[in-house]
Order: structure tokens, then sequence, then C-alpha cells
């Protein structure tokens, strides 16, 4: 009998670009740029509401050869929320990205909640996505050389 999650990691991270919102929105859903910030993992869909998350593992494979999600929400160039699992009996990661406007190009927000069968080790959650925003910020930097 698989596990039930037992308890939620919630992770929020907001940063500036000076990239433009359409850039920002490309590199949230185009897979050769996802591959650049999420460790590899090129995610594919045709980001509609109910639509399918593929997930291209790394070169290599690795854990992300079992994964994929299921699109939530898009509101095309300002929000896009997404499930990541590995299975049905396995917890279940929910993304949101919010892109907003601003002097300075766009404000970004990352919301990330983490179903776990166990808790983390305190921090373990944040840093992952910390370290994949850090990427993402590299990207947009070098979409506007």
């Amino acid at each position: 009998m698989p596990a039930n999650p037992t308890t939620i990691a919630t992770s929020r991270v907001e940063f500036t670009t000076a990239a433009r919102p359409e850039q920002v929105w490309g590199a949230l859903t185009r897979p050769e740029l996802t591959a650049r910030y999420l460790f590899g993992i090129a995610l594919r869909s045709d980001w509609r509401s109910g639509s399918p998350v593929v997930v291209a593992p790394p070169p290599g494979g690795g854990c992300a050869e079992s994964l994929g999600g299921e699109v939530l929400a898009v509101a095309e160039g300002r929000r896009l929320s997404y499930t990541l699992t590995s299975g049905p009996a396995d917890p279940t990661t929910f993304v949101s990205w919010e892109v907003e406007p601003c002097a300075q190009g766009a404000r970004v927000s990352l919301y990330v909640d983490e179903t776990q069968l166990a808790p983390a080790p305190a921090g373990e959650v944040d840093a992952a996505w910390l370290q994949a925003v850090t990427s993402l910020q590299a990207v947009l930097a070098s979409l506007l050389r």
C-alpha cells in the first residue's frame, strides 16, 4: 500500500530582471531553455490548462526519467501553474510562476508547494529551487545580450 504524503514544504522566490515579460515567458515554456535552469530537465507541453507536462530527462538519465505533470492554469505571459510527479503514489510538486511587467523589465515570482512522504532537511527544498531561479536569472541575462 503506498504511503500518503504527510508534509508540505513551501518555497517562494521573487526577483526582478531586465528581461521583458515575453522573454521570461519564453524561458518558462521553451524546453531548450527550461533545460538550462531546471537541472537539465526539458519541460514540454502546449501549455494549456489540463494538458500534460512531459519531462525529458537530462543526458545520462536520472530520476527525471519518470517525472511528468499537468498544466493547472495559464494566463499567457503572466501566470503558469503545473504539477510535477513521478507517479500517482508519489509526492506531487505544485509550481506556479507569475510574471509582471515593471519599469526594470519584469518581476518574477515562483511559488512551490511540495508534498513529501517525510519532512525534508531544513532548507533543502528552498535551496534546490533557489538554485533553479539563480540559473533562470543567468538564462534571462543571456537573452539580453
